[in-house]
């Protein structure tokens, strides 16, 4: 509250104004007269004198809004935390409009009074309780196969498809500023359908990637296609050149894919003298503990994203490029990573865990 003024300070103000003189002039005059004053106690004593004149009253102080009842009440607070507590819970904004409380009060519940902060959900692949349920039958049994170091002398074997768009890669935002208004090219996100692609077979192991392998458009992935193009060059060329004369000691695991689990690939897993995970033993409905698919599929893709190509023959070679780029040093990392994720799935019952990290 501004401090009062004495009866002659107010008089001497009051005197200068009738002369036109401004505030800062009226200051100057009234220290020459021995007295202090600011500005802006000269204006309102001017304003002050203004209302008495024509004979109106003071208008009342604008009270602050910490004066005012808070609008965040007790009934408010749970009503909110009703309607964002639920697995698909309602945006701010909705929630603002069905409470008819602005935006910002919201807001404010959330963050300061429920403690709560916006988060985007995890991408995961669909699991049915049912899917579930084998995953979880499973899980313990396949990870007494990988755990104790026993992931060392696996080959994780996986087939994927890598298309033209993964390169020549097009981010999905841009910058406007302010007066420069973009090109359309640069507000628009285009979705290709059907795009250019070829289908890759490769493998991880804790010594190093395989070799890559690429399936024909024309041809038919059947069992004997499998074993011939992909299995066989793995197995007979790659693991000796990675494990050497230890190369026998290492077992076969990829998907249940029809191709992968008929008795002529076991059986000619077992002519060429390896070990395999059987499709029994493998949870099945899991790129979530599938090496190749949690991570160098990805990895691959992300690198491939700055590659500009033109035609297929450039995607493959850009493939070829970029596969031999990967470090053995990363497959050790992720093979050592494998029994946790796999006791992960365990521990939440066979669903997706990718969330809880």
């Amino acid at each position: 509250m501004p401090a009062e003024i004495s009866s002659e300070l107010r008089a001497a103000v009051l005197a200068d104004h009738p002369n036109g003189l401004s505030s800062r002039k009226i200051v100057e005059e009234v220290e020459e007269a021995g007295y202090c004053i600011s500005k802006s106690s000269v204006n309102r004593t001017i304003k002050e004198k203004y209302w008495e004149d024509e004979g109106e009253a003071k208008p009342a102080k604008r009270l602050g809004t910490q004066n005012q009842p808070s609008m965040r009440t007790k009934q408010l607070i749970e009503d909110v935390k009703y309607l964002i507590d639920r697995p698909n819970p309602f945006s701010q904004r909705q929630i603002s409009q069905k409470l008819d409380v602005p935006k910002t009060t919201i807001h404010d519940i959330i963050t300061k009074d429920l403690g709560g902060l916006v988060r985007k959900k995890y991408r995961t692949h669909h699991l049915s309780a049912k899917m579930a349920r084998q995953r979880m039958a499973k899980g313990p049994r396949f990870l007494k196969m990988i755990n104790h170091g026993k992931w060392k002398w696996i080959v994780s074997v996986d087939e994927g498809w890598v298309y033209m768009t993964n390169c020549n890669g097009q981010r999905k935002i841009y910058y406007e500023f302010r007066g420069n208004r973009r090109p359309e090219s640069w507000r628009k996100y285009v979705v290709q359908k059907n795009p250019i692609g070829v289908m890759v077979a490769m493998g991880i192991t804790a010594r190093g990637p395989t070799g890559i392998y690429f399936v024909p458009p024309e041809a038919k992935v059947n069992s004997q296609f499998y074993v011939d193009k992909v299995l066989r060059p793995i197995l007979q060329k790659d693991i000796p050149r990675l494990y050497g004369k230890l190369a026998k000691k290492v077992t076969l695991h990829h998907d249940s894919a029809p191709a992968h689990t008929s008795f002529f690939t076991y059986n000619s897993i077992v002519e060429m003298g390896f070990n395999f995970i059987a499709k029994e033993d493998w949870p099945a409905n899991s790129p979530d503990i599938s090496p190749m698919d949690f991570s160098l599929n990805g990895i691959l893709k992300q690198r491939l994203f700055r590659r500009r190509i033109r035609n297929l023959d450039g995607l493959k070679r850009a493939i070829r490029d970029e596969w031999k780029k990967i470090d053995p040093d990363l497959c050790l990392k992720v093979l050592r990573s494998w029994p946790d994720r796999v006791s992960q799935m365990i521990e939440c019952q066979g669903f997706q865990f990718e969330h809880l990290g």
